[in-house]
């Protein structure tokens, strides 16, 4: 079983590339640094910023168990402070455009092309933040 922090890795790998190739745009102003795992701790932080949530991380069995595979769920949670939700959703569309559809493959697995399960619009985090959410799901494998 591919376990969940190698499939993390690889996600936040790949996000961070797009990321990159949006620099142009400045999106991020701690560019790659800007995209961690949900639940990072650290003293220093920005905004705008987009975090990965592993939902889920099942096993999936064919019939005639030939191969193994597995489907993982997750969300990107993009947040900002700006005073209208528009920041938040500009980069919410880019990374949807960009991750829709999308196959590739990781250093230790392999993404087979993700679908998007739920696409939540910005809201209020608080009174300063802004939050919205896109939800994929997608197969993963052993490349």
């Amino acid at each position: 079983m591919i376990s969940d922090e190698v499939i993390q890795a690889g996600l936040i790998t790949r996000i961070k590339t797009i990321i990159a190739l949006f620099s142009g745009t400045s999106v991020l102003p701690d560019g790659v640094n800007g995209v961690r795992e949900l639940q990072y701790q650290a003293d220093d932080f920005q905004y705008p910023n987009i975090r990965l949530d592993l939902e889920s991380n099942e096993y999936v069995f064919d019939e005639q168990e030939r191969c193994q595979l597995q489907v993982a769920e997750f969300s990107l949670y993009i947040f900002s402070q700006e005073r209208s939700s528009k920041q938040c959703s500009t980069i919410k569309g880019l990374l949807a455009n960009a991750l829709v559809g999308l196959g590739f493959a990781g250093t230790n697995v392999k993404f087979t092309r993700l679908r998007l399960s739920s696409n939540f619009p910005a809201i209020r985090e608080d009174e300063r933040t802004w939050r919205s959410q896109i939800k994929f799901l997608t197969r993963v494998q052993n490349p």
